[in-house]
Formats: structure tokens, C-alpha cells, sequence
């Protein structure tokens, strides 16, 4: 079940948002009707969640540095976050990052909230990604209370471009800490408003898709991205 965070602001319903795939995830997310979130400290990205220069500074004032970078580094082991693009349309940059010979899918922030409801047991967050110059500003506003989720939802300026809303499930049992992947049951036909497959594909495998698709009761007909 999605969740509304009191730190973060409410990411309005009408909100567009993408998700470009390799069809290997993409196939996963169908058979077996499953939203994957993967571990944070896990991503390519080693700056994910990690602390900043100045937010080094100032937690000395609490403890010491290492005290909070070891406090951080076990709660990433216990978080993991779903990655979805804030744009109206399809854009060739992420096709060519996370989608090249993929398929990407478009949604909605309220068709997400639908989709997770029926999940009662799993608590997620949607958040809203800010990015900083992590060299000159700290995750958190000035006399704002310290909260991880701004390090698992803030990312350096280089990334801006991806206009990114997280998906984010904090493992507080420590349940899954050895694991790199948390998979949360979804309402595909909630979930899924367009499915568009990538232009570099053959149309072969393009009708593979759309078979995979129908066989797994999915209501959208896939379209070839013009991109």
C-alpha cells in the first residue's frame, strides 16, 4: 500500500510517470505480477544514500561522523526503491539509458496507488527525488530534523534530467537485509496505462511481446515507441 510520507509533499494523481525496462524485467513484472524494488546500496550509483559533505559536518554536532555513516550504511541494507521518470511522453534519453532493446511502461501516481492497494502487509513511500550539489548543500533545509529518506530520495545535480519519483519500502523487521530485491504483488491492469516497446527490437519479438501480454490478461495493446 502506498503511504503519504508527513516529510515529503503529495505527488498529485494526475502525475505521468514512466518506466523503461529491459524485457527480461519486464517479463517478470507480468508473469508473476510483481513490482521489483531493489536494494538502495546496491545501485551503480555508489553516491545513492550516502551522506553528503556538509551533512558530515553538521551530524557531528549529534555523534560522531562514523557513528551516523555506519547507522546509514546498515539502514540501506534495509531499503529498496522502485525508479520511475515524471515526464508527459516518451524521451529518447531514457529509452537509450534503462530501455535500449526494452519495453517502458506508462502509469500514473494515482494508477500506482490503486494497483498497491490490495497490499495491506507492505508500506511504501512515493517520493519526489530532489537534486542538490551534494558538495554544497545538504540534504535537509535548515533546522529540519534529521530523516534518511532524504539521502535515499535526493541525488546529485548530474541527474536531474531524469525528473525522478521513487517508490521506497523500508525493511524494519530486517527481513530481507540479505537480500538485493523485494517484490511487492501489484494490480496489473491497475498499474499499466500504455505499454510502448522499443524501435530497435524486431517485429518479431515485438509480437512475442504482445502475445506475453495478452496471456497474461493485460487489457493495453502494446505499440512500437516511434523514438
Amino acid at each position: 500500500m502506498i503511504k503519504q510520507h508527513q516529510s515529503f509533499e503529495n505527488i498529485p494523481d494526475d502525475t505521468v510517470l514512466w518506466q523503461y525496462m529491459s524485457l527480461t524485467k519486464f517479463l517478470f513484472l507480468i508473469k508473476n505480477r510483481k513490482l521489483h524494488l531493489h536494494r538502495i546500496d546496491d545501485f551503480p550509483d555508489k553516491d545513492e544514500g550516502v551522506l553528503s559533505v556538509l551533512d558530515k559536518k553538521s551530524l557531528t554536532f549529534y555523534k560522531e561522523t562514523y557513528e551516523w555513516e555506519s547507522y546509514l550504511e546498515d539502514d540501506r541494507k534495509q531499503t529498496f526503491i522502485s525508479c520511475w521518470i515524471k515526464y508527459p511522453t516518451e524521451q529518447s534519453l531514457m529509452w537509450y539509458a534503462y530501455g535500449k532493446d526494452g519495453v517502458a511502461i506508462r502509469t500514473s501516481a494515482r494508477a500506482i496507488r490503486r494497483a498497491m492497494d490490495g497490499d495491506k502487509e507492505n508500506k511504501l513511500y512515493m517520493i519526489d527525488v530532489k537534486y542538490i550539489d551534494k558538495k554544497r548543500r545538504s540534504v535537509h533545509l535548515p533546522g529540519e530534523r534529521i530523516n534518511f529518506y532524504h539521502f535515499y530520495t535526493t541525488k546529485r545535480k548530474f541527474f536531474d534530467m531524469e525528473s525522478e519519483v521513487r517508490l521506497v519500502y523500508h525493511d524494519d523487521d530486517k527481513l530481507h537485509t540479505e537480500d538485493l530485491g523485494f517484490n511487492v504483488d501489484i494490480e496489473l491492469n491497475e498499474l499499466i496505462e500504455d505499454i510502448k516497446v522499443s524501435s530497435s527490437l524486431p517485429e518479431y519479438v515485438y509480437d512475442l511481446i504482445c502475445q506475453e501480454v495478452k496471456e497474461s490478461g493485460i487489457e493495453v495493446i502494446p505499440s512500437m515507441s516511434e523514438i
